[in-house]
């Protein structure tokens, strides 16, 4: 498993070049010096999928994340899982984002600089709410996977700021039945179920 900085980029992250303009995606690093861009006092630089047969190579310090991402060129699906009988992977699993061997910060990194900007913070969010949902019947064996879950979503909803336009009335109610239910459960949350209640409630107002 690779580690990655906050400075640094996971692989799939949609990223623009500062200085050539070009877009395309983490593919993953190179350490052939002689292909080294910009700053070449590293010992290692990003390659940089650009397109078909069109590969780029630059160091962190001349990229940023490209938040009007282009197309994954991906097929979003994995043929093992997607038989009669198993769901398919999901988006966010096929970026990267899984509880195996990643801690909560390496998630953080996926999350922001690969899956919110492919996907957008409302599908992202909704994705990991409907994974906790899927799992509260079989709380014992799923404790701790619903812990992490849980991080990950108060990280979100605190980036991203959950009184924000970003979510609307639907998606708070889910959140807020959800918080309820880990509430219920004991599970540690940084941001507690009263407050999507009291945004819920705030937001039922607006409407009337």
């Amino acid at each position: 498993m690779e580690h990655y900085s906050e400075d640094e980029y996971p692989v799939y992250a949609p990223v623009r070049h500062r200085k050539d303009g070009y877009v395309g995606w983490i593919y993953d690093t190179t350490t052939s010096k002689s292909f080294f861009t910009g700053n070449t006092d590293c010992s290692w630089q990003y390659r940089v999928w650009v397109g078909e047969e069109d590969i780029r190579i630059a160091p962190t310090e001349d990229l940023e994340i490209n938040y009007d991402a282009p197309q994954l060129p991906l097929k979003i699906e994995n043929p093992e899982t997607a038989t009669k009988g198993y769901r398919k992977e999901t988006e966010l699993h096929a970026l990267g984002y899984h509880l195996t061997d990643t801690s909560h910060e390496e998630r953080t990194n996926i999350l922001n600089k690969v899956a919110v900007p492919y996907l957008g913070v409302y599908k992202v969010v909704k994705t990991i709410a409907n994974l906790i949902y899927g799992r509260l019947k079989a709380l014992r064996k799923n404790c701790n996977a619903l812990y992490e879950w849980s991080k990950d979503l108060d990280m979100l909803l605190e980036r991203y700021d959950y009184k924000s336009e970003l979510f609307d009335l639907k998606i708070i109610q889910y959140l807020m039945n959800i918080k309820k239910k880990l509430a219920e459960n004991k599970i540690s949350m940084e941001i507690p179920a009263d407050d999507l209640v009291n945004e819920y409630e705030r937001r039922k107002l607006l409407n009337q």
